[in-house]
């Protein structure tokens, strides 16, 4: 009788570790995952953003001009700074589906030519954008590029 409790206890403990291990994996699985489609929605929003020009030809100033309110209307760079969406969406203005709990951001300032990553405060020619997106409030991929005004 003590035997089969001894051997009760032993398959008991085992179980247990083994359904740790499984759950740890599945954990595991869901932030790789996670992380993988974060880096998906960072990069094409950057994708986008660069493809824009480096400053409005006529009107010179930082961030979005008088009617620029959406993507679609955005035309440089920096009308993307201070820009959020969540859930993520498409160019056009519709939300991606199955990405509730998702948001996107991105900021745009102006960076030192000696070091990239202090801030400037006026122009110097040179736009670091970094596009951050999260779940839940949990950052699950970041992307950076800079941008100058030479071609």
């Amino acid at each position: 009788m003590v035997e089969c409790l001894i051997c009760i206890v032993i398959v008991g403990v085992m179980l247990t570790a083994a359904l740790r291990t499984v759950g740890a994996s599945n954990s595991a699985q869901l932030t790789a995952s996670n992380r993988a489609v974060g880096g998906v929605l960072a990069q094409s929003l950057m994708d986008e953003i660069m493809l824009e020009l480096f400053e409005n030809p006529t009107s010179p100033s930082f961030g979005p001009e008088s009617g620029e309110t959406t993507r679609a209307s955005f035309n440089d760079v920096d009308d993307y700074n201070n820009y959020t969406e969540s859930p993520p969406k498409n160019f056009d203005g519709t939300a991606m589906s199955k990405l509730s709990g998702w948001t996107r951001s991105i900021t745009v300032a102006w960076v030192s030519a000696s070091n990239l990553n202090q801030i400037a405060g006026a122009d110097t020619g040179i736009k670091r954008i970094i596009v951050t997106v999260s779940r839940n409030g949990t950052t699950m991929a970041t992307r950076a590029a800079i941008r100058t005004r030479a071609p």
